[in-house]
């Protein structure tokens, strides 16, 4: 699995979108997942699981913490980690402009087919549709659940405001 190859099967993921409705669309999503990966070999869906668990690693920074912390007025580790499968839910666009800056992701919350920045169990899907296929666990590569400490400088509630002071102004206040 390549990584034009995963970006373009979270993007064929979000078709079934309805852009003027927020409700449902994450679950439109998850079954549109399952069906592009039950497709795939069963190679190709470990790979697809592999670059997910990557790509979900590399968001695993304080600066993406504080912003799921702002956005939903707190944020724990379960918190951040469904923050961060929707981050990749949302695609390449999205994701890589969030690396990059933080404050990327003003409006991206607020767009009318975006639920809410949090998609629990998104990284899941892969697992049910090779468990479906081949009756066996998942083969992981990558350990979900083994991070240590998220990348940059750590921050506490109440730097938020000066260190992140354009999200804040957005939506420190909610």
């Amino acid at each position: 699995m390549t990584d034009e190859q995963f970006w373009s099967i979270i993007h064929d993921s979000r078709t079934a979108f309805d852009p003027s409705h927020r409700d449902g669309n994450m679950h439109k999503q998850k079954e549109r997942l399952a069906m592009l990966l039950s497709s795939l070999t069963l190679d190709d869906i470990v790979g697809f699981d592999t670059l997910f668990q990557e790509k979900k690693k590399e968001l695993y920074r304080w600066d993406l913490w504080a912003a799921a912390y702002i956005f939903d007025g707190g944020c724990s580790d379960d918190g951040f980690s469904d923050f961060r499968e929707w981050l990749i839910s949302m695609g390449e666009e999205v994701y890589t402009r969030a690396l990059k800056d933080v404050n990327s992701l003003i409006g991206v919350m607020d767009r009318d087919d975006v639920e809410y920045p949090s998609f629990e169990g998104f990284w899941h899907v892969p697992t049910v549709v090779y468990e479906k296929k081949t009756g066996k666990k998942m083969p992981y590569i990558l350990s979900p659940t083994r991070l240590g400490e998220p990348v940059g400088q750590d921050w506490t509630e109440k730097d938020l405001p000066l260190r992140f002071p354009e999200l804040w102004a957005q939506y420190g206040s909610r």
